[in-house]
């Protein structure tokens, strides 16, 4: 019994100095694993780190950051990699900022030898460059903000160019504005023009202010004279057409045969010369703001579909495809439907009379941030492009055009609705592949107070 407690005391003191071993060992082996994850954290961890901040650094546009590495290893290695690439990328920037800044200064004191007033704004609407006659007579400075500017309708003009890309002329009457000049009363437009990267993508605007104080006043002149004159021959006129046809219907006798071919052509002619005076005083009133617009929330698809069903006959007959691109959620605009259908047959018109058998005309619309802007395409002969900025004056024809035409007032007119409207008309073409004209109204879920 004595040997059996006693192996079983020397048993007991054996297990408890294992287990202590044990302790020890385990205490030891937690303590070199901490110091293991604390090496390995410093040696590899941590350089890794400092490169991930470094690149965010990077990306962010500070290239004057250092990653500092004093290891040999993979890691040092790539730290070395990393800073030099850094040191190549500050330098890429050095010498990219001395030719920006040369060419900013270049560009600087060529604009100040202009007599106009031009300014580059950037796509966030802030002036980079202006000349010395726009900081002098309009106060137009380098970091002006073009909503800072007293110049009413100058960021919708600057939104528009913007959004469509087109160049637009604000030397209609609703966007020319008033200044002394001297003592002297002058008038201004501006006209806008996009500046485009190689992927085609608006990256700033150029501001032209034009003096059109001469322009302004020989078109008052104009429009008076044209308007008096087309009052003094319409009473007229109606007379001579009435009696043409009081004749052609032998109210007065009978006619031969060539007393009738004389008549017709007559009444053919005045008739002609009726719709000319009748579209000039249209113009006269639509300048004059005589000429009210019943102006109602309308859907696009059925303006278009209306302005489109009166010309498939036409287009079938004359072997010409029509049709027609609508998303089915176009909003409503505010439109005189009676006026915008007038617009379309000008339009639809031209697009028939210079596209020949076998082409295709399509009419379509698409939502933008104020506006629906309507299309319409076709695939005719196309105008030169010295033509396209004189396609909307009145009497203009394209010269050398096989086909007839006529007077020219039809482009003029619709301009003018539109811009009755509070909208904008454009023209694309290309000589040989075919032509498109579009126009805008405003949507009638934008806020009424806002302006174009």
């Amino acid at each position: 019994q004595d040997n059996m407690n006693e192996a079983k005391e020397r048993a007991r003191g054996k297990a408890a100095s294992a287990t202590q071993r044990m302790a020890l060992f385990l205490l030891v082996g937690f303590l070199i694993a901490v110091a293991y994850i604390e090496l390995t954290g410093r040696w590899i961890l941590r350089p890794i780190e400092r490169l991930i901040r470094s690149a965010e650094e990077i990306q962010s546009g500070n290239l004057d950051l250092v990653v500092h590495s004093e290891s040999r290893d993979e890691i040092g290695r790539l730290s070395q990699a990393f800073n030099d690439m850094a040191a190549s990328l500050r330098e890429f920037r050095r010498r990219e900022q001395v030719k920006l800044d040369r060419t900013e200064q270049a560009t600087q004191e060529t604009l100040d030898t202009l007599s106009e007033a031009v300014a580059v704004v950037d796509p966030d609407g802030k002036v980079q460059l202006s000349t010395d006659v726009a900081k002098r007579l309009f106060g137009i400075q380098v970091g002006n903000h073009l909503q800072d500017l007293p110049f009413d309708g100058l960021p919708d003009l600057f939104r528009e160019v913007i959004q469509s890309g087109f160049p637009v002329k604000s030397d209609r009457k609703q966007k020319i504005f008033q200044r002394f000049i001297n003592g002297q009363e002058r008038f201004f437009s501006f006209d806008a023009t996009p500046i485009r990267n190689r992927e085609r993508q608006t990256t700033g605007v150029i501001l032209l202010l034009k003096d059109v104080t001469e322009q302004r006043r020989l078109t008052e002149m104009q429009s008076g004279i044209v308007s008096t004159v087309s009052h003094q021959l319409k009473t007229p006129l109606t007379s001579i057409r009435m009696a043409v046809y009081l004749l052609l219907e032998e109210k007065v006798g009978p006619l031969n045969e060539k007393q009738a071919e004389l008549l017709l052509a007559a009444r053919e002619d005045s008739d002609f010369l009726h719709g000319i005076l009748t579209n000039l005083l249209d113009i006269s009133r639509m300048e004059s703001g005589r000429q009210q617009m019943d102006l109602r929330e309308v859907s696009p698809t059925a303006l278009v579909d209306g302005a489109v069903a009166s010309f498939r006959t036409t287009a079938r007959d004359g072997g010409v495809e029509m049709g027609t691109e609508l998303p089915g959620d176009l909003p409503e605009v505010r439109a005189d439907a009676e006026r915008i259908e007038h617009v379309f047959s000008n339009l639809l018109t031209n697009a028939l009379r210079y596209t020949s058998p076998g082409g295709r005309i399509t009419v379509s619309a698409a939502a933008e941030d104020r506006h629906v802007r309507f299309y319409v395409t076709d695939t005719g002969v196309g105008i030169p492009p010295k033509y396209l900025t004189q396609i909307f004056d009145r009497f203009f024809r394209v010269p050398d055009q096989e086909k007839e035409t006529g007077a020219g007032l039809g482009l003029a007119i619709a301009r003018e609705i539109v811009e009755a409207h509070g909208g904008t008309i454009q023209v694309e073409s290309r000589e040989g592949q075919g032509t498109t004209f579009s126009f805008t109204l405003k949507r009638a879920d934008a806020p009424s107070g806002e302006k174009r």
